[in-house]
């Protein structure tokens, strides 16, 4: 079955459009995932070196204030935004797999409609 031109014009714009978004999407990924992992390296820093020193309560800034709070609870507060970050780096690999496939397969359908069939 034959496709007209104006289809098959639509059909690659369409796919175009596809894999344009999927990189763009790609892109904002991989920085996000970025961010995170250098967020997760800040944090368990932070983590090694409360524990290092220890001390029975710790300073954390509230806007133009601190407030005295107590390590464990504070080391407990930073594990669990640690633990919120993995989640998130999890979820963000997958989204980057898929997006990696997509584009692969768009590449390839793409390929198909403009290289000629072997003759």
């Amino acid at each position: 079955m034959s496709m007209s031109q104006d289809s098959l014009q639509k059909l690659m714009i369409e796919m175009e459009d596809q894999l344009s978004n999927n990189q763009k999407d790609l892109n904002v990924t991989k920085s996000n995932l970025g961010h995170l992992i250098q967020q997760n390296k800040v944090l368990n820093l932070q983590i090694s070196e409360i524990k290092r020193s220890k001390v029975d309560s710790v300073w954390q800034s509230s806007g133009k204030a601190f407030l005295k709070i107590n390590t464990d609870n504070y080391l407990k507060k930073l594990q669990d935004d640690m633990d919120e970050n993995k989640e998130m780096i999890k979820s963000l690999k997958k989204k980057q797999e898929y997006l990696e496939t997509s584009i692969e397969k768009t590449y390839e359908h793409i390929n198909r409609f403009i290289t000629p069939p072997p003759r």
